[in-house]
């Protein structure tokens, strides 16, 4: 959290971009103050669904069953994306890390950082 904004940035790696994730991006309304592009998002998600949509695939989440982890992460995601706004604070920032590289996700991001934070 940047605490002077109120903003949460979270660090999304391979396993944010699940087909259920995919799910909830198409749900969001139209006009959304989003911290990241929903498109990219999307996209994202088509590439490494099939590699994600298999992590944890067994494991059980309270509330969404045996086999929920995806979905229950894909909910608590978009719960943060939507609910931040709906409450005045910033929208949540997200950085997409999918292949674990820190440095190419900072460089993508950066200057959107900077100025959101500033």
């Amino acid at each position: 959290m940047h605490e002077p904004t109120g903003t949460l940035v979270e660090i999304d790696e391979h396993q944010h971009f699940t087909s259920y994730r995919l799910l909830t991006l198409d749900h969001y309304p139209d006009g959304v103050p989003l911290g990241f592009d929903l498109d990219e998002y999307r996209r994202l998600c088509h590439r490494w669904a099939s590699k994600a949509d298999g992590y944890f695939r067994t494991k059980a989440a309270t509330g969404f069953g045996p086999s929920g982890r995806q979905r229950q992460r894909a909910y608590h995601d978009a719960l943060r994306d939507l609910a931040a706004p709906a409450m005045g604070l910033p929208p949540v920032i997200r950085v997409a890390a999918p292949d674990r590289d820190g440095s190419a996700a900072y460089e993508g991001v950066r200057g959107m950082l900077r100025s959101r934070l500033a």
